[in-house]
């Protein structure tokens, strides 16, 4: 494929390097970002005059387009989509047909290495910002540090996308692009060193003020939120996105059942012979370095750790053990004491949708913020402002309007509703102080006949249910059973949802995956949430889970699993599971209804779904054929706890249609399953 007619041409890059040399730019080293906007001015109508990428573009050649172009991985998940490639050619179109960026614009780079206090050499990528002179002695400058393995780490940071206002530093993590060291996902190592980076080389820079503002998003954002926990003195404030709270519960087997899409395939990326995430290639790329320093490096690295790594133990290990519980977040967010600011998408098919519960584990009297959003992995770009005044006002102490809303307890959390899927444009937030909202009205509907979901409990004493196959040749079919409540009134949730269901089956084991749906009146399904859990695994862990009280009583919200010593179930004996659903915020417009599908997990998720609507999350269930019945009698009344709002948010002056909404697929209605 002619990569002119889409993407810039790879034999190009050369040129364009030649390009900036001849006119004598400002800068030691342009980034790839700076090379694609010179290219497309210089090229004028050529390139991206042609039509857009082809829908049968195939892997090999998005993986060359990332490797030359890594900013138009738009979710830096290491991964380039079409729809990325397509909406990074739509970019660069728009880009041409403005005057080309004068020197003013332009800013200074170096490539450097930091020292560990154990020897090893962390790789540097740092920008000046413009006003910045190369012998600057006067300490005036803030920095803005970032650290992750993709890479993009290899490449230094503009300083216009933090308004010119900071030096901006790039580490590459242990055994990526260009540093020693042996790579981990993630490790209390690589926290200790970005603690040393920030304290033992960023303030000791002549320029530095003193003052070192954090951000990250997906693997930057996991890495930023472990540094932070080691509080570094120099640390003035954090934003980080695209987070999970719990390893095994919410990314390696969510529920105890294997994860073995994205989380897996992410993994295996981290031992590619060309680096992470060809990290070490493109760290040759912007760094000038020869093949020969670049393979020193490598030989110098400590073997791989193979049996400790946590791919291994995602592949192998089927209960909860400490290796999960030393990566996860959670596990560690506590230790933060700078300001905080937190955002997460509701369908993220990534880090998956449990980030939110970050807010939980940080600190109450830290300043902290949480912004929630429907929508996938990348959608943090539409809050990169609101991230900025974040990290501005604590940092630089500047806006009094800024620090009036960022210190008010009543402002913490801001949740978006119905954000876009094609545009950037969002609503106004619904404002909070704390999540889930201290306004939710905890509402519990009970599963009844004609699949009808009311608010009295069943009052049949005889044990009745509706039933379903389990077959080894599921697929993505999601033939299970399904309960409709008819909303009346266009009506709100937000939070998460605890589904408690009654089960008795023919077997000693199976697995159950239950979807939060919006049914619009012409059948149209929309994909809100989802949760799952294995009937072995039903074990509810008290310290992990959370209550609430409600009119005097402990309502369960959240129910969390040991995952520990799985317990058989006894074939033809009732037995309760308690299912958590994470956090969504959603409105159902009037004839809208909510419902609740329960079948047995299909192969791939139908809700985490990348942006282009390929599967992310894929179930290793595995469970014997047999019949499951979902009990709803006097006796086993089996329901769903529903956040409702007491009013709706704030909303545009027409509802989305169906599919309109980042994040939130649309599929037909299910096939009725039989009843006894």
């Amino acid at each position: 494929m002619d990569l002119c007619r889409t993407l810039p041409d790879a034999n190009a890059t050369p040129w364009a390097r030649e390009f900036i040399r001849h006119w004598r730019l400002s800068v030691v080293r342009a980034s790839y970002a700076g090379w694609c906007s010179v290219l497309c001015v210089a090229t004028l109508n050529t390139a991206w005059a042609q039509p857009p990428v082809p829908p049968e573009v195939s892997p090999e050649q998005l993986q060359q387009w990332l490797q030359q172009y890594p900013e138009a991985d738009a979710n830096q998940d290491g991964v380039l989509t079409r729809q990325e490639a397509e909406t990074y050619r739509r970019q660069l179109a728009q880009r041409q047909k403005k005057p080309a960026r004068g020197p003013q614009d332009d800013f200074r780079t170096e490539f450097t290495f930091a020292p560990m206090s154990d020897g090893v050499q962390i790789a540097l990528a740092v920008a000046y910002p413009r006003g910045l002179e190369r012998d600057a002695v006067e300490p005036s400058w803030p920095a803005m540090f970032e650290m992750m393995g993709y890479p993009d780490s290899t490449v230094p940071r503009s300083p216009r996308d933090f308004g010119n206002r900071y030096v901006t530093v790039r580490a590459s993590v242990r055994g990526a692009g260009a540093s020693g060291g042996a790579i981990q996902a993630l490790s209390q190592q690589t926290a200790r060193d970005g603690y040393e980076i920030i304290e033992n080389w960023i303030v000791t820079q002549p320029w530095s003020n003193g003052k070192v503002a954090l951000h990250g998003h997906s693997w930057g954002g996991l890495t930023g939120l472990m540094v932070a926990a080691t509080n570094p003195p120099h640390l003035t404030a954090v934003a980080v996105s695209g987070l999970f709270d719990d390893i095994y519960r919410d990314i390696g087997r969510i529920g105890g059942i294997r994860n073995c899409g994205f989380p897996v395939d992410w993994m295996v990326n981290l031992y590619k012979p060309t680096g992470p995430f060809d990290s070490g290639e493109a760290a040759l790329q912007s760094r000038g370095m020869t093949r020969a320093e670049y393979e020193a490096i490598v030989a110098g690295r400590p073997r791989w750790d193979l049996p400790g790594s946590l791919l291994w133990h995602a592949l192998h290990s089927e209960e909860d053990i400490e290796a999960f519980a030393a990566a996860s977040p959670g596990a560690f967010a506590s230790g933060v004491r700078a300001p905080i600011h937190l955002m997460h998408a509701y369908q993220d098919e990534q880090t998956g949708p449990a980030g939110a519960w970050i807010w939980h584990s940080i600190p109450d009297d830290v300043p902290k913020r949480l912004v929630l959003s429907n929508g996938n992995h990348a959608d943090v770009r539409r809050f990169h402002r609101e991230r900025l005044r974040w990290l501005d006002y604590w940092t630089l102490r500047e806006d009094a309007e800024a620090g009036a809303e960022f210190t008010d307890r009543a402002r913490r959390v801001q949740i978006y509703f119905e954000t876009p899927a094609d545009s950037d444009r969002v609503n106004q937030p619904l404002v909070a102080a704390d999540f889930p909202l201290p306004e939710t009205q905890w509402t519990r509907y009970y599963l009844h006949e004609n699949r009808q979901l009311l608010p009295d409990p069943p009052s049949s004493p005889a044990q009745a249910g509706d039933s379903f196959r389990v077959s080894v040749d599921q697929g993505d079919q999601m033939d299970g059973v399904y309960y409709l409540l008819d909303c009346g009134q266009s009506t709100a949730i937000c939070g998460p949802l605890c589904v408690s269901l009654w089960v008795n089956c023919t077997t000693i084991d199976t697995d159950l995956f239950v979807a939060l749906v919006d049914v619009a009146p012409d059948g149209i399904v929309q994909m809100l949430q989802r949760g799952l859990l294995r009937a072995s695994h039903r074990k509810l862990d008290p310290n992990k889970s959370l209550w609430l009280v409600q009119d005097g009583e402990s309502v369960l919200v959240r129910p969390r699993h040991t995952h520990r010593a799985p317990q058989p179930v006894v074939p033809g004996e009732p037995f309760l599971m308690e299912i958590e659903v994470c956090p969504v915020g959603h409105v159902f417009h009037a004839g809208h209804q909510l419902g609740l599908w329960i079948s047995q997990p299909p192969q791939n998720d139908p809700v985490t779904r990348h942006g282009d609507g390929r599967p992310a999350y894929k179930y290793e269930s595995g469970m014997p054929p047999g019949q499951v019945t979902i009990l709803r009698d006097q006796g086993h009344a089996s329901s769903i706890l529903v956040p409702r709002l007491p009013r709706l948010p704030p909303l545009g002056r027409e509802p989305l249609k169906p599919g309109a909404q980042s994040g939130i697929f649309v599929r037909p209605a299910p096939e009725a399953s039989g009843a006894e």
